[in-house]
């Protein structure tokens, strides 16, 4: 059962040379694993570049619902379709209003979904899920755009910083999700720059929570991490999202 329920996507992905060196490459891994309780994977991943920004994004659809990740995958693309003109975080960070930039990715998402629910003769709220989204530009800056439970870690030497937390705790029962009508009030956005430097950053929906204080996390190849998620035997889905991060 080790390989029918669970799968792992690898590719090597270029950034641009950043500014200061310091951040010349990134290799990202997708590992997931079906959970026991669903008859479908509702997890979902997305990545893309625009020639001055890279993008990773990672979705949690709503259990239950058999369509959650495919509404997963098509948040994260409206996300990027609203983010690639832009050329750098700094573009982000400039945005007249602090919420202006939530609206405008929020309002990209539903409209997305309004559009695939009807394509699909599904309720809007069977395409929910979460949002948890890695940018990085060639000036050396990130950001983070996290949208309900799951969990965005920063690697580094043996230590680990939590870049973003689940929205609701990490043993909450309820979390919010694209559709959720105050879903506006709970997008988080965090800055980072090149100087807090990092080996890898993770993101993991809530199934594979019990990862995070896994020691041998900060060396683990994406093999072994596969293997860890098998071995947890999970409920729910349970997906990371690993990034290598490279000096150049």
């Amino acid at each position: 059962r080790t390989w029918e329920k669970s799968w792992l996507r690898q590719g090597s992905e270029r950034l641009a040379e950043m500014a200061n060196g310091k951040l010349a490459a990134a290799e990202y891994t997708y590992i997931t694993r079906t959970g026991n309780e669903h008859q479908s994977n509702q997890d979902a991943f997305f990545c893309a570049e625009n020639g001055s920004m890279r993008f990773y994004g990672l979705a949690d659809g709503r259990s239950g619902n058999a369509c959650s990740g495919l509404g997963g995958k098509a948040a994260l693309e409206a996300v990027w379709r609203q983010l690639r003109t832009r050329q750098s975080i700094l573009e982000l960070q400039n945005t007249r209003y602090p919420d202006e930039l939530c609206y405008e990715l929020l309002h990209a998402v539903r409209s997305e979904l309004r559009a695939l629910a009807e394509q699909h003769h599904q309720e809007v709220s069977s395409l929910a899920s979460t949002l948890m989204i890695f940018l990085a530009d060639w000036t050396g800056a990130y950001a983070t755009i996290h949208l309900g439970d799951g969990l965005i870690l920063a690697l580094k030497n043996g230590g680990r910083k939590i870049i973003s937390r689940p929205e609701n705790g990490i043993t909450a029962q309820y979390t919010v999700f694209t559709t959720t009508p105050d879903a506006l009030l709970h997008v988080r956005v965090e800055y980072g720059f090149a100087e807090e430097q990092y080996d890898r950053i993770l993101l993991m929906t809530d199934g594979a929570y019990p990862l995070s204080w896994e020691p041998l996390l900060n060396r683990a190849s994406p093999e072994q991490i596969r293997q860890r998620l098998e071995n947890l035997d999970p409920p729910d889905d349970a997906s990371c999202l690993l990034l290598e991060l490279k000096s150049s």
